[in-house]
C-alpha cells in the first residue's frame, strides 16, 4: 500500500475530510471552519498523536525477541487491530512510531469498510 493510500484511509479512519491539490497532489483536511490544514502524520508527530488519541489507538515500544540484531520495535493497535514498524537502534523511532500510527488508523478503516459490506 502507498503512503497516499494509508494516508487516506487514516483520514477515513478519523472521519476527516480530505481534499487533494490537482497541483502538487498533497492532501488536506478540515480543521475548522474553512481552514484546510496539510494533512501530513507520517510527518508530523502532532498530526500523528492527535490521530491515535482520536481513534483511541494505544502504542507501545519495545524489543523484538525474535530479531537477532535486537531492534526495537513501535505498535498501535485497536482491539484485534495492529501495525507494527520495527527500526534498529540508531534509526528514526519516532518516524517508525508515527508509521504504526498511521498503518493501525488504516486497518480500522478498513475494519470498518469490510463490517458495512456484511
Amino acid at each position: 500500500m502507498t503512503d497516499k493510500e494509508l494516508l487516506d484511509l487514516a483520514a477515513k479512519a478519523a472521519g476527516y475530510t480530505v481534499n487533494k491539490s490537482p497541483i502538487s497532489g498533497r492532501m488536506y483536511i478540515s480543521s475548522g471552519v474553512s481552514q484546510w490544514e496539510e494533512w501530513s502524520p507520517l510527518n508530523d508527530d502532532a498530526q500523528a498523536l492527535r490521530l491515535a488519541v482520536k481513534l483511541k489507538l494505544s502504542v507501545k515500544h519495545g524489543t523484538d525477541i525474535f530479531d537477532e540484531t535486537n531492534s526495537i520495535s513501535a505498535f498501535a493497535y485497536f482491539g484485534d487491530v495492529g501495525e507494527c514498524e520495527f527500526f534498529p537502534h540508531g534509526n528514526d523511532p519516532y518516524a517508525a512510531t508515527r508509521r504504526a500510527i498511521v498503518r493501525a488508523a488504516a486497518e480500522v478503516a478498513k475494519a470498518g469498510e469490510s463490517n458495512e459490506t456484511t
